[in-house]
């Protein structure tokens, strides 16, 4: 039984930028290293610190990736009206 859990990742389905920030939220509780497998896939390996379901953490990241990539896609469509909000906002509260 594997004390480990190894994912490869389509990077044509979940961007690069998107495994590393799922990846950073195990940071706490895992050792991780990525791999570049070959130009459509990304390897992860994590260890993790303390004894856990290897099987669970497996479905966590996966659930991770997809926040990650759904954060990615609604900042897409909705970034430049929050960053707008925020502007005005900040015009009205602070003395420039």
């Amino acid at each position: 039984m594997k004390d480990y859990v190894e994912i490869d990742i389509d990077v044509e389905l979940y961007a690069v930028d998107t495994v590393n920030r799922a990846a950073y939220w195990f940071t706490d509780t895992c050792d991780i290293k990525l791999e570049q497998v070959d130009a459509r896939r990304l390897r992860v390996l994590m260890w993790p610190r303390s004894p856990v379901s290897v099987e669970q953490l497996e479905r966590q990241f996966h659930t991770a990736l997809l926040e990650e990539r759904l954060r990615r896609i609604v900042d897409a469509e909705t970034g430049e009206i929050r960053r707008r909000l925020w502007s005005a906002a900040l015009r009205e509260t602070l003395p420039w």
